[in-house]
């Protein structure tokens, strides 16, 4: 299944601060599929967009939050969508 990384990214960049979730949670919480969350995080961490654990869990890989280089890439998306 595909998923839109873009997303992924903007709803964990919603995250509270220090909130962290494994891929399952958060793909529970946002009624995604699990294994397409699990594939977006790990492609998102791979280009340097969300940190995740070193260590996985029995939910998948666990999200640790949004890099700033993240941050930034949701941010310039809003603004393109606001114009």
């Amino acid at each position: 299944m595909l998923i839109d990384t873009g997303r992924v990214l903007r709803v964990i960049a919603e995250m509270p601060g220090g909130q962290q979730a494994s891929a399952a949670m958060f793909a529970s919480a946002y009624a995604m599929d699990e294994s397409a969350v699990a594939e977006a995080v790990t492609e998102l961490a791979a280009h340097g967009y969300v940190d995740l654990s070193p260590v996985a869990c029995e939910g998948g890989p666990m999200i640790l939050g949004v890099t700033p280089r993240g941050r930034a890439w949701v941010h310039t998306h809003h603004q393109q969508q606001r114009h």
